[in-house]
């Protein structure tokens, strides 16, 4: 309902003005012309091919960490139990606690597990040790926000090594919208992508900068 609020009230606020203009220009008949129209349009929109509207988006944050440090939660990370910080979070769209795999090696099962008990099942299809992990997804969850309307094909995980020691973190997520007018839900999706990745990326960061100030002061 938050998401499509706006682009409601925009359709409605944009009918209106049609509406008065044109009865200002035609009179109270031009009321009886339009009604067929708009159920002859709304009807043709739903009867046109399913939108299959691919993007990327693409996040970095710099951890204070050598690569070997970062790379620890890289396919694993222990749960995230910092409370929300983004708005349509705590209004209760799920958010990202925990990742955990079968094993650290190509071929395995990964599990990004959510809030209220949903997760995406992974399978790693990509992996270098202090470089790169790269995964496809296997398995979404039956959610009303996600069945029908989006499909999470592929994520990845980089690391850069700096020449200053620090380490440059990235992730990559690769997806499908089916929905209409899909640059209009592009734009919330690639926000709440955007925050999934902040939210996982600063985990990560926080846990290898612990690390390796714990090994620093040995």
């Amino acid at each position: 309902l938050v998401i499509m609020s706006p682009l409601l009230f925009l359709m409605i606020w944009v009918g209106v003005l049609l509406a008065r203009a044109m009865l200002v220009q035609m009179g109270r008949k031009v009321q009886v012309s339009l009604v067929p129209l708009i159920a002859l349009a709304v009807f043709a929109e739903t009867q046109g091919p399913t939108p299959n509207y691919a993007a990327e988006v693409t996040d970095s944050v710099i951890v204070n960490a050598p690569p070997e440090y970062v790379w620890r939660y890289v396919t694993s990370y222990p749960e995230n139990r910092d409370p929300p910080d983004y708005w349509l979070w705590q209004a209760g769209l799920p958010y990202p606690t925990q990742s955990i795999a079968d094993a650290p090696e190509v071929g395995a099962k990964r599990i990004c597990a959510f809030s209220t008990g949903i997760a995406f099942e992974e399978r790693i299809v990509e992996l270098r040790p202090n470089e790169v992990m790269t995964f496809e997804v296997t398995a979404q969850p039956d959610h009303p926000e996600v069945t029908g309307h989006f499909q999470f094909d592929r994520g990845q995980i980089r690391l850069t090594r700096n020449a200053d020691g620090t380490t440059t973190l990235t992730a990559t997520s690769w997806y499908r919208l089916f929905v209409r007018p899909a640059a209009y839900f592009d734009w919330w999706t690639a926000d709440i992508t955007r925050q999934v990745h902040f939210r996982v990326l600063n985990h990560m960061k926080a846990l290898a900068e612990a690390d390796y100030r714990h090994a620093a002061a040995q």
